[in-house]
Parts: structure tokens; sequence; C-alpha cells
């Protein structure tokens, strides 16, 4: 396999997070994002039952092949998935560039580095959900007491933030079987992380962070890098008609 090319617009302590958001567009910016995709990736779309929905996994498959585009230059993009499900760049770029996408209601993120592995969460906290009731089947013990001594007010936010530094964290590994929820747990400002030692994973061998990136979206960030190392993230915004804009880096399967 000949040597990836140099990544001009990423240092090796580089992670770039990429966040657009998704409200109502208009089906002429729909069809502009899924022109932008595969085959595959439009025949997956077309697979969801609702508009809103489907227009998440386009304007997020969009998102992914914008930022990539930017990272690698003028090159044609293939991906492959691996045994876990996890996408990954074929060909020359193979393990040269680690990236992670994540898509929920009303706003797509994507991160991209260099050679770490890397995973990227992003929920809407506007949701009605059991959050006691899930904290207590996925959740370590003391997670799960965390939200249920909290106000009633202040548990949703609590365990959005929990699950998504925890899904982070299982995204960027890419087996989840091999991390079971209960077995790592998050505390809170200040954000700390401990992992049961039985899974031979080093706590400070990873980066992490949250962020709230609209009133009612939380999202996070898991990076494994050797311990100490220093990690520069750099966030930015993008606005979802600008996914659609011509540029041949977009271009492949």
């Amino acid at each position: 396999m000949p040597a990836a090319p140099n990544l001009p617009h990423h240092a090796n302590d580089e992670v770039r997070v990429y966040a657009t958001e998704i409200r109502a567009p208009s089906p002429a910016s729909i069809l502009r994002l899924a022109a932008c995709l595969s085959m595959d990736e439009r025949m997956r779309a077309d697979r969801f039952m609702f508009d809103r929905d489907r227009h998440v996994f386009i304007a997020a498959h969009a998102l992914l092949r914008h930022v990539l585009g930017i990272a690698l230059g003028d090159h044609a993009l293939r991906f492959r998935i691996e045994r876990y499900g996890k996408p990954e760049l074929d060909g020359m770029f193979d393990g040269a560039v680690r990236f992670n996408l994540s898509h929920t209601h009303g706003m797509a993120v994507c991160a991209v580095c260099r050679h770490y592995p890397v995973g990227i969460d992003v929920e809407a906290i506007d949701r009605n959900v059991d959050v006691e009731a899930l904290a207590r089947r996925f959740f370590a013990p003391a997670e799960y007491d965390r939200i249920a001594a909290a106000a009633p007010a202040a548990r949703s936010e609590i365990f959005f933030r929990l699950w998504t530094l925890k899904e982070a964290i299982i995204k960027a590994i890419g087996d989840g079987l091999s991390l079971p929820l209960k077995d790592f747990a998050f505390t809170l400002d200040p954000l700390s992380l401990t992992i049961a030692p039985q899974h031979g994973e080093d706590a400070s061998s990873w980066h992490v962070a949250e962020y709230a990136p609209t009133a009612t979206h939380r999202m996070a960030l898991a990076l494994r890098r050797p311990p100490g190392a220093k990690v520069n993230v750099i966030f930015q915004p993008l606005e979802l008609d600008r996914l659609a804009e011509k540029d041949p880096r977009q271009n492949g399967g």
C-alpha cells in the first residue's frame, strides 16, 4: 500500500470537531446534500420511514464527506465497515486518519484526527426519556446514584452528560462489548474517568471533553492517546448549505 499523503491541515496533536445544525432543511437543500453521497449512502437514507430521520442521516453523511475532503485534499473518499460496524477510510488513508460521526434530532457532528482512536456523541436533550430507568440499567452505580440524588429538574441534563461521555468512549474503542458501560464511570464538575482494572484500560490514556453546542444538545469527545500527550481540540460550526458546495474532494463511494 502506498504511503498516505501528508495531511497539511491537521497536526499530530490536533482534533477537529465540526458541527452542523439541521433545522427544517428545505427540499432543495436535501437534494443538494444527497447529491454529495455515494449510491450506497443514498440507498440507506431511503430506508428511513420519516423525513426528519432521513434528512438528519443525509446531512450527517454530507458533513462527513465535507470535512474529510478538507482534511485529505483532492482525493476520492472510499469507506469500508470494520467488523464491529464502525466505518473507516479504505485505500491509501487506511490508519492515517481517524474519524467518528454522530447525529441526533437537529444536529450532526464529526471528529477528525491523525492516528488516535476517536469517538464523538451528540444527543438532543429535549426528549422525554426515563433517565432513572436507563441509568439504573446501563450506568455504573455511582453514576446512577448521582442522577437519583439530583433535583428532578436536573436529572435529564446529568443523564445526557454522562451518556454522551460514555458513548464517546465506546465509539472510540470500536468494540463496545469489550468495555461494558457499567465498568467505567465519570464524575462531573470536575470531569474525571475511572475504568475497572480488569479491562486493562488506562484512564489516563483518555482525553475526554464535553460541550453544549446548543441549548438543547449535549456533545462529548473521547480520544485515546499516550498518557500526558497534548491534545488541541478545534471546534468549528458549519452552515448546512456549505456541505453541498461543489468540491472534487467530496467525490467517491
